[in-house]
């Protein structure tokens, strides 16, 4: 069958203005007034905490008619990409184009969808590097990465090695040993240490908490601690990220020192009792705390500052409280991802307190307060959007 080539030519030239007239999405540094893409580019090479990178939606002349789209993010994995993250992006009215200001964290080769309704309007790839990160092939720690691990109570180190070893000492300065079968991973840890009270069964009194660094790439970390009290004590040793690098237990004798004076270490906080709880505290959150009223309660914010309100029946009786924050993988169940931690001062005689949480990312969170034992003191969960 024999075709006009006139025909062929205006077929061709159909055929590439139907192209051009579709949808696109673009990565980009940033767009103009009209919403045309600028600093194109699918590689981006990122600060080592991550970056933000423009996702710009064109719809060429056609108007958006949905308020809100849909993004959809998934990341490659060994064979294939998986679901990774999920926003929306507002629709000014009667624009033909549509942008978001997504926040990368991790490096690898992502795809994302622009969604209506799980109508698919367009899709591209981008892949994202950041400077100084960890190559592949370099230890990744989870939570079994320090499931052989040892720690060990000796009253010297020789040769990175315990020597004494033993579970009972008398009061006074001893070492601390960490020992795992590949390298620590981390340039610090966290040493939690909690005591037995006099009748107890269980490690219900916190008594300490020490920070120091450490060499990432020995198997091995060890630390002196003076043990000033009599009693029978739990040591935790944690990761930045409270991953558990090791746990053990010893039984300190007293030599007839006075432990509230010894160094000058302060005495636990005993003015907690374990048994009164604080199963009647609640958590709330709001856009700000005036004359102390809660102006605009929600469990819903857009990206930024708002605040967390913690309300108990009684006094609150800790000087200090510990927040944590952790958020939801997506589509998973679990708040596994650790996103930050921090301590306040707080008034002990005070039934609440409240303060200012920052959150940049989309997602579901959760919201922890403990007290200074680090009992819970309430908790609850926010989407930030």
């Amino acid at each position: 069958m024999l075709f006009n080539r006139k025909y062929i030519i205006i077929l061709i030239l159909f055929l590439a203005g139907s192209t051009s007239l579709r949808a696109q999405l673009s990565f980009c540094a940033n767009y103009t007034d009209a919403g045309d893409p600028m600093g194109v580019s699918n590689t981006w090479k990122l600060s080592l905490k991550g970056g933000y990178v423009y996702m710009l939606y064109s719809n060429k002349k056609k108007t958006i008619r949905p308020k809100t789209l849909s993004i959809v993010v998934f990341r490659e994995s060994i064979k294939d990409y998986l679901p990774y993250d999920k926003a929306v992006m507002e629709v000014q009215d009667k624009k033909n184009w549509a942008v978001f200001d997504y926040h990368f964290v991790e490096a690898g080769n992502y795809k994302v969808l622009i969604q209506d309704n799980n109508h698919e309007l367009a899709r591209s790839f981008v892949s994202i590097s950041l400077q100084g990160a960890k190559k592949e092939g370099e230890i990744t720690i989870d939570d079994k990465y320090y499931s052989n691990s040892v720690l060990s109570f000796c009253t010297a180190v020789d040769n990175n090695m315990p020597k004494g070893a033993s579970k009972a000492f008398t009061t006074g300065k001893l070492y601390i040993h960490l020992l795992n079968d590949k390298p620590l991973g981390v340039d610090s840890m966290i040493l939690m240490v909690h005591k037995k009270t006099v009748g107890s069964t269980t490690y219900d009194q916190y008594y300490d908490l020490v920070k120091a660094g450490i060499g990432p790439s020995y198997n091995m970390t060890y630390l002196e601690y003076n043990f000033t009290e009599e009693g029978e004590y739990q040591v935790e040793i944690y990761t930045q990220k409270f991953i558990k690098m090791g746990e053990g237990f010893v039984q300190i004798v007293d030599l007839g020192q006075n432990p509230t004076t010894t160094d000058n270490k302060k005495a636990p906080d005993n003015t907690i009792d374990p048994d009164i709880g604080y199963y009647n505290a609640t958590m709330s959150f709001c856009e700000q705390v005036t004359d102390g009223k809660l102006i605009k309660e929600s469990n819903s914010f857009k990206s930024g500052t708002f605040y967390v309100v913690v309300r108990n029946d009684k006094a609150i009786a800790t000087d200090s409280i510990y927040m944590d924050v952790q958020k939801k993988a997506f589509n998973a169940d679990k708040y596994n991802i650790y996103v930050t931690s921090k301590t306040y001062g707080v008034d002990k005689t005070s039934p609440g307190t409240y303060f200012d949480l920052d959150i940049e990312e989309t997602g579901q969170y959760k919201v922890e307060v403990f007290n200074r034992r680090m009992q819970k003191i309430a908790e609850g969960y926010v989407s930030v959007r």
